[in-house]
């Protein structure tokens, strides 16, 4: 029987590299890992690109030691596939027992952990970020370059049909409603957050055009693929504004 290596040794981006390529069960190329590692927000605060580059080098390195836990493809012609990557199996490896699931919480538990998961995301990119005391539409106002952002944070698990529902209220949207307000919607993953950055003139586009909208609330359905590799709302993509935090500025 099959068991899996543990990897307690691992580096913490090898550990992410493992998890992913663990979850697909193929070989990928390091630029789909650190694709992958992003969507899941798991790429360790670093850029697509600063992410690859480490990633290859310490996969580069640990191919080359003694007990290694990934593996180079071959090709057609015998050599080898440059930057795919696989697990290698171990018939020395120690069987991890799974996780214990977590168990589900109240709704102001789940919000107030998608507030404080954006205020590290924003600390993280320079924002000097801070939970207002009371929330009127605004959940945090942060700073950077001398201009001020709104931003209404907004979180939700999957439903029982793979959808995220996001509910704004529309005396809130209306009365918060300015070129420096943006609405981040936070999509709860396996262990994980996948961010959706909306500004508030998106929304209103959005509400004008009857894609999205509600009597006493704007009702947003974000539905990912299988491989939460795309998103959509009202079979219109939405790609454009996931975890791109860059749209604040």
């Amino acid at each position: 029987m099959a068991s899996k290596q543990t990897f307690h040794a691992l580096s913490p981006i090898l550990q992410i590299a493992r998890e992913i390529l663990s979850e697909t069960k193929k070989e990928m190329h390091i630029n789909d890992i650190a694709e992958k590692a992003i969507q899941m927000n798991n790429n360790a605060g670093l850029s697509h690109d600063d992410f690859a580059k480490k990633l290859s080098a310490a996969l580069s390195a640990n191919v080359k030691t003694k007990t290694p836990s990934f593996a180079k493809v071959r090709n057609k012609s015998g050599g080898y596939r440059k930057g795919i990557y696989r697990v290698r199996q171990s018939r020395t490896a120690i069987i991890m027992p799974p996780e214990p699931p977590i168990e589900p919480v109240g709704s102001n538990f789940t919000g107030k952990a998608g507030e404080h998961a954006v205020m590290a995301e924003l600390l993280y990119r320079g924002f000097n970020a801070s939970l207002m005391a009371v929330d009127e539409g605004v959940d945090i106002v942060a700073t950077k370059n001398n201009k001020y952002f709104h931003i209404q944070v907004k979180t939700a698990l999957s439903g029982t049909n793979g959808k995220y529902t996001f509910n704004i209220k529309n005396t809130a949207f209306e009365a918060n409603n300015g070129g420096e307000t943006y609405y981040i919607l936070v999509m709860r993953v396996n262990k994980g957050n996948i961010f959706a950055i909306l500004p508030s003139s998106q929304i209103a586009i959005y509400v004008a055009s009857g894609i999205i909208g509600g009597d006493k609330s704007i009702s947003i359905p974000v539905t990912p693929d299988e491989r939460f590799k795309t998103f959509s709302m009202k079979n219109m993509s939405i790609d454009q504004f996931i975890n791109n935090f860059g749209l604040i500025r």
